[in-house]
């Protein structure tokens, strides 16, 4: 799964950029008969592409949510904060949105699950310090962006 999660990140952000140009191109073909539909086409392949990472991210969501249960608990962590509301926000799927806000301090948090450990990723809230934005470096989309903020006090 990993890997299917890794290359569909890779392959989304490589067709976007390559459609977006090819659009341009295209445009400037004024006799090709066919401009039009290539057009069409082209700019719903570049949809698709963008709204499939948003799938993407509610896949790990669920994943994330699947491994969780009433009995996983965190371990090693020097941040005070409600662990078993942060474990069932997470498990629940309770996000939470903000606006003009960036994640700070980055932490590595380790939950016991029923098959090992998983490792995650948390950030405070730049504005709100009870709210923390959730990575899974497991994957390399939600590496880079967020699965959620979870709202923890």
């Amino acid at each position: 799964m990993i890997k299917l999660f890794d290359t569909w990140h890779v392959v989304v952000h490589a067709l976007i950029p390559v459609c977006v140009f090819t659009i341009f191109f295209t445009a400037l073909f004024k006799e090709w008969k066919i401009r039009k539909q290539v057009i069409i086409l082209l700019f719903c392949v570049m949809l698709v592409s963008f709204f499939s990472l948003l799938f993407l991210k509610r896949m790990i969501r669920n994943e994330l949510s699947e491994q969780l249960s009433e009995y996983s608990f965190i371990v090693g962590t020097t941040l005070e904060f409600d662990e078993k509301r942060l474990i069932s926000a997470l498990k629940n799927q309770i996000y939470i949105s903000t606006n003009k806000t960036r994640p700070v301090d980055r932490t590595t948090l380790r939950i016991v699950i029923n098959s090992g450990e998983l490792e995650l990723w948390i950030s405070r809230d730049s504005d709100n310090p009870n709210i923390y934005w959730i990575y899974h470096p497991k994957y390399l989309y939600s590496r880079s962006n967020e699965i959620g903020k979870i709202q923890v006090r």
